[in-house]
């Protein structure tokens, strides 16, 4: 452990980027909401098709699929996160386990310890050692710094390995560390451990694990540290702890809601899987459903045959989905209009009765068209 070898260098960072590193975050910023919309348009159809198989009746594959809709919704989050990251706009927060998302965080990157195809055929010891603690934070902005943490302890141990996780409570905080079994960090990087864009990794590595983990503690209220020597490395956050209970991260049921009023649902959406994954699952929900790919499509089909409600993709070539809920409105006020985008942070403003910002579990869009 970091605590071992002689001579450990401390170093805590309370990093704040200067006016040319603010400009590229908020080039980042930029970049991250064009490519949004495709990237969440991909972590849908894979959520979709998680939620699938989370009715296989297997225990393996039900656990594995729903750690993959985790992954997918933080994904979503994340994104979000990095366009925040240069906005300057904390996230949400609410009371979470601090166990529990490391739990989340060690299933998400099992892989990388687990599988000598992802990396080398040495092996690793993992322990977690982690009492409960509450503490209140944006689960999928939690989950980022913990994966960012774990990976980069795992990066330190080329030939394998210890990675210790450890969860207590202290005083007034909660105390995560965690710790590694590698070489240890240079003197000459410390100093820039948590600057935006600096990495070590050469091209596989963009400089913002760190940096972005190093801003979401603050958010929440809590510090990050670093101690350092040649037998390893230890990271420990400190965050305050919340009083009021955790909120559970419910999984998927295994298997589809039926609807309670089961309509028929003009589905509008240009990608093909998404497409045919929303009509799968709202058809195994009892309802009938007619698709088109394009806004043009989507209102012709909408005027030849009406529909009990509609599900249209917002960024379509042609008519979008704002023109699309539009037109859909003024054929027929009372039929409700679900839009789903890709784009973060996309919300209300449109002539629609509910915007889901994708990627969502499919029991999101059931329960929407329910509840209208």
């Amino acid at each position: 452990m970091a605590e071992q070898g002689a001579s450990p260098a401390n170093w805590v960072l309370p990093f704040t980027p200067h006016a040319g590193e603010s400009d590229r975050l908020r080039t980042i910023g930029a970049l991250a909401a064009g490519l949004a919309h495709d990237v969440n348009n991909l972590l849908s159809t894979v959520a979709g098709h998680a939620q699938l198989l989370t009715r296989d009746p297997a225990p393996e594959v039900q656990r594995r699929a729903e750690a993959i809709l985790r992954a997918a919704r933080d994904g979503g989050a994340l994104l979000s996160r990095l366009v925040q990251h240069a906005r300057a706009a904390p996230s949400p927060a609410q009371p979470t386990s601090l166990a529990q998302a490391v739990r989340d965080a060690l299933e998400v990157t099992r892989p990388r310890w687990t599988d000598p195809t992802m990396m080398n055929p040495h092996q690793f010891l993992v322990n977690a050692e982690l009492d409960d603690a509450t503490v209140l934070a944006d689960p999928a902005e939690l989950g980022e710094v913990l994966v960012n943490l774990i990976l980069n302890a795992c990066d330190a141990m080329p030939m394998g390995g210890t990675l210790t996780v450890c969860v207590e409570r202290v005083g007034a905080n909660a105390r995560l560390t965690v710790s590694d079994t590698g070489s240890g960090i240079a003197q000459d990087v410390l100093p820039r451990l948590f600057e935006p864009f600096f990495t070590t990794k050469g091209p596989a590595g963009n400089g913002l694990g760190l940096a972005m983990a190093s801003r979401a503690t603050r958010e929440m209220g809590g510090s990050i540290s670093v101690v350092t020597s040649d037998s390893g490395t230890t990271f420990t956050v400190e965050l305050p702890l919340c009083m009021q209970p955790a909120l559970v991260r419910t999984s998927s049921p295994h298997g589809t809601t039926r609807a309670r009023y089961p309509r028929h649902v003009l589905v509008i959406e240009d990608d093909a899987d998404n497409r045919e994954l929303f009509a799968e699952l709202l058809e195994q929900a009892g309802h009938r459903v007619t698709t088109a790919g394009s806004g043009t499509a989507g209102l012709e089909a909408f005027r030849q045959n009406g529909a009990d409600a509609v599900v249209t993709d917002l960024s379509m070539d042609g008519l979008d989905g704002r023109a699309v809920a539009a037109q859909i409105k003024a054929l027929a006020p009372q039929t409700p209009v679900v839009l789903v985008t890709g784009w973060a942070g996309a919300s209300g403003g449109y002539a629609v009765d509910r915007v889901l910002p994708k990627p969502f579990e499919p029991e999101v869009l059931l329960r929407a068209l329910d509840e209208m």
